[in-house]
């Protein structure tokens, strides 16, 4: 067995949701609260550098692939919460994703301007962001300010917001769907049923 080298004794004072590494020496925590706190390892601190708040509380974290101040959280009220890490305060985008919790998010490994989420109400669905880079309607703002090609189109509230396409894989499942994963051009997922089934050519 292994011994902890750090403990955080007191990392919460209720259930602690989620845990997601942004790089090596920092992570963050979520809570059934709503709030998120980001944790500097190299610090003998036990307390979070950063507290935010997204309203219900956190069921599920995903960190972007490639660029590691994105976070999406996943909410008790079926809300989809996209973070820009670099200025916490408030969530960049609010995504309204499913009607029941969120179970779990996924960036695509290798694509990640798709996003999959699953929740507690059988719904699995697939998030489509390279429909945002398309352009036209609320992205022409949006180009005159950021690079899409280097910036994420999951920061433009806007864009996201009128131009992400969203579908469901699947019907929906008459039990929760607990968990969900992607590969290439695959995905799948499990839930109370449980049966897991694989998706092929979902991109």
């Amino acid at each position: 067995q292994r011994s902890p080298v750090k403990v955080y004794e007191k990392g919460d004072s209720c259930s602690i949701t989620s845990l997601a590494y942004t790089r090596t020496s920092e992570l963050v925590s979520s809570n059934m609260r709503g709030q998120l706190k980001t944790w500097d390892l190299r610090s003998n601190s036990q307390t979070p550098v950063t507290t935010s708040s997204q309203g219900a509380g956190v069921t599920c974290l995903a960190r972007h692939p490639t660029q590691s101040h994105i976070l999406v959280a996943g909410g008790g009220d079926g809300v989809l919460a996209v973070w820009d890490l670099r200025s916490p305060s408030h969530p960049t985008t609010l995504l309204s994703a499913h009607k029941a919790a969120l179970s779990e998010v996924q960036f695509h490994p290798t694509q990640p301007d798709h996003l999959f989420t699953c929740s507690q109400g059988g719904d699995i669905c697939h998030w489509n962001g390279a429909s945002i880079r398309r352009g036209g309607g609320p992205l022409d703002s949006f180009n005159q300010m950021d690079n899409l090609n280097t910036t994420s189109p999951w920061l433009s509230s806007e864009a996201v917001k009128h131009k992400v396409e969203t579908h469901s894989l699947v019907a929906k499942q008459p039990l929760p769907v607990n968990s969900l994963d992607v590969v290439g051009h695959s995905v799948v997922f499990g839930g109370d049923n449980e049966a897991f089934y694989v998706l092929h050519n979902v991109i």
